[in-house]
């Protein structure tokens, strides 16, 4: 096959197969924070224009890029979910999907904001010494009751 009715072939599929961009996708939500990572699932967008290939989606802080990924997209498939990793803890993210047929569509952004530093050693900490004040009250009674006729001598 030639190069001038190669190229003439895939221009005319181009031409019947013309996909124009997505709707934005729907209903961007927060499944969970984390320190480090946002969790967020979206549905499919109202108006699809032709075959959704994939899903971009970006993380950011201002103008700057933080993360972007790719979430391939199956034909059935109407709802989809992405952990967005590598953020720092506290941080306010604008979170960008945006569903790509031929084209990439319009995007639906969100502001999430991961969770605080897990501060689960000081949590840890708390109840290891709690456990301990227990155990030596508890040590401390017992001396108190097996030793009572010993310590009314010496006090009374």
């Amino acid at each position: 096959m030639s190069l001038a009715s190669r190229e003439t072939k895939e221009t005319s599929y181009s031409s019947l197969c013309d996909e124009q961009t997505p709707s934005a996708p729907q209903n961007l939500t927060l499944l969970e924070a984390r320190s480090d990572a946002l969790v967020v699932q979206w549905d499919a967008p109202a108006t699809l224009n032709g075959v959704v290939r994939y899903y971009s989606v970006i993380s950011s802080r201002g103008t700057d890029v933080i993360t972007n990924q790719t979430i391939e997209a199956s034909v059935d498939q109407t709802r989809f979910n992405c952990t967005v990793a590598g953020l720092s803890a506290g941080t306010e993210y604008n979170i960008s999907v945006r569903a790509a047929t031929n084209k990439e569509g319009k995007a639906e952004v969100k502001p999430f904001i991961t969770s605080p530093e897990n501060k689960s050693g000081g949590v840890v900490a708390g109840i290891v010494i709690g456990c301990l004040l227990g155990v030596a009250l508890v040590v401390g009674l017992v001396v108190v009751i097996y030793k009572r006729d010993d310590i009314r001598k010496k006090f009374l």
